[in-house]
């Protein structure tokens, strides 16, 4: 973290370089920065709050009566540290595996997307 601290880098530049930790973790199969997130899922209400944000239940689009979790962080405001905790969120949710635990599917990080999106179970 001090060594991200010591760089003078641009918000996009940093949170590339956090996606790409990212990626890294999650594996090609879960990491979508070929297509907007809005390709895929419609946003909807606020289900919940936390330290990072807010969790909206979105819509697919392409099976709408499937629904989702959805975290949504503005890459323009993500600090050094707050990506570094999303990496660190990121990892934790991948190791965990308990029916109580709402699983990970994806993170959306495309470049025109203002946000980087996790995509998770939607618990009801």
């Amino acid at each position: 973290l001090a060594k991200l601290r010591s760089h003078s880098m641009s918000d996009r530049t940093m949170v590339e370089r956090h996606s790409f930790e990212i990626a890294k973790k999650l594996g090609s199969a879960r990491l979508v920065d070929a297509v907007p997130f809005s390709s895929r899922y419609h946003l909807g209400d606020v289900i919940g709050t936390g330290v990072t944000g807010s969790v909206k239940v979105a819509r697919d689009n392409r099976d709408p009566a499937r629904t989702v979790a959805v975290k949504a962080l503005p890459k323009a405001n993500l600090s050094v540290h707050q990506a570094a905790e999303l990496v660190n969120e990121v990892e934790i949710y991948l190791k965990l595996d308990h029916p109580n635990i709402c699983r990970l599917f994806s993170v959306y990080a495309h470049p025109e997307d203002e946000h980087v999106f996790l995509v998770m179970e939607h618990c009801s």
